[in-house]
């Protein structure tokens, strides 16, 4: 082929090019092998890209342990909006899902979990309005010990819980001789 002034200006050009691309993977971190380009993420030994996972399994939930009760009292705590029973809050901002282990018990009377929610974002989690959001959220009604231990696992399948600022579950315990004993865990999904 012969070396016209267009076939030189092309040269020129695929050669700065290919300058400027060795250069900038060599910028971040590439490898020039035997005149290729070999970036960051490519792994020699099984001769694939190295996958990078932003959100790894490990740090995509927070667990907390709300309550772990044992001989609770009947008369409740401050902390509930209607100052009856005890409030254990867990704030959903920034969450899309979330899920409670309940664990109840109780030697005689009952004692009662009921799942509460709220959207007021203007608020401190106690002084907040609330609405029972047991049935809408987890499809069940209250879990209630009646003499004898009471277990359910409550999950959001529907992500429904990520349209609460605070989600609270309420323990009422009428035992007649503070014998009620509830455990709560709680498990969000970023």
């Amino acid at each position: 082929m012969k070396d016209t002034k267009f076939n030189k200006v092309c040269k020129v050009w695929f050669l700065g090019l290919l300058s400027l691309l060795l250069i900038g993977a060599a910028s971040q971190g590439g490898k020039i092998i035997q005149g290729l380009v070999q970036l960051k993420s490519y792994v020699t030994a099984t001769n694939a890209d190295r996958g990078v996972n932003i959100n790894p399994p490990t740090e995509a939930y927070v667990y907390d342990p709300l309550a772990d009760v044992t001989d609770g009292t009947d008369a409740g705590g401050t902390s509930c909006p209607a100052g009856t029973g005890f409030c254990y809050y867990v704030d959903m901002s920034g969450y899309r899902s979330g899920s409670f282990q309940l664990i109840l018990d109780s030697d005689a009377g009952t004692v009662t979990a009921t799942a509460y929610g709220t959207i007021q974002n203007d608020c401190a989690p106690a002084a907040c309005d609330y609405s029972d959001i047991t049935s809408d959220t987890f499809g069940v009604v209250s879990l209630v010990s009646a003499a004898a231990p009471a277990t359910d696992l409550w999950v959001d399948d529907s992500n429904k819980l990520k349209g609460y600022k605070y989600v609270y579950i309420s323990i009422v315990a009428a035992t007649a001789g503070n014998t009620g004993d509830w455990r709560i865990d709680s498990k969000r999904v970023w």
